[in-house]
């Protein structure tokens, strides 16, 4: 099962850490580069696979409300964005799955672009824009990992 996912089992506990980089003082774990792909089955058992144009990884010091991981990160391009984007993406039955958050992308745009480019594009629920600050004060805050 080397590298392939199926529905929410994951066949190891963590995937491997690429790098580390710095979010104004929050560290984000890169897991997959721009140009690598990533492999899994669906629920449904739908094969699928997805090549990154953005750096890929999650928040460590934070947990998904969702699904109880770090919260999911895409590393946009514009280190001097100052907003932050939260995807809302959805389950097929269109109730709540989990929250997609896009760093340094220059709009609003570019960030749905991004999210519907390498997730299940109809399962888009719409977005959030925050400051930088209302992302790490209260969007972080609200999912920090519980020691």
């Amino acid at each position: 099962m080397n590298g392939i996912e199926r529905g929410r089992q994951r066949y190891s506990n963590s995937r491997p850490v690429k790098r580390t980089i710095d979010f104004h003082g929050i560290p984000v774990s890169i897991e997959f580069d721009r140009g690598e792909t990533k492999r899994g089955i669906g629920d449904y058992g739908e094969i699928w696979t997805n090549t990154y144009e953005h750096p890929y990884g999650e928040i460590p010091t934070s947990r998904s409300l969702a699904d109880r991981d770090g919260v999911d990160v895409y590393v946009g391009p514009d280190e001097s964005s100052p907003t932050v984007y939260v995807v809302h993406q959805l389950k097929r039955d269109g109730s709540f799955d989990e929250d997609k958050v896009m760093l340094q992308f220059g709009s609003a745009s570019e960030a749905e672009s991004c999210y519907r480019r390498h997730g299940p594009s109809n399962r888009f629920g719409g977005m959030d824009a925050m400051t930088i600050d209302e992302f790490i004060h209260g969007y972080l805050a609200s999912n920090r990992k519980i020691p």
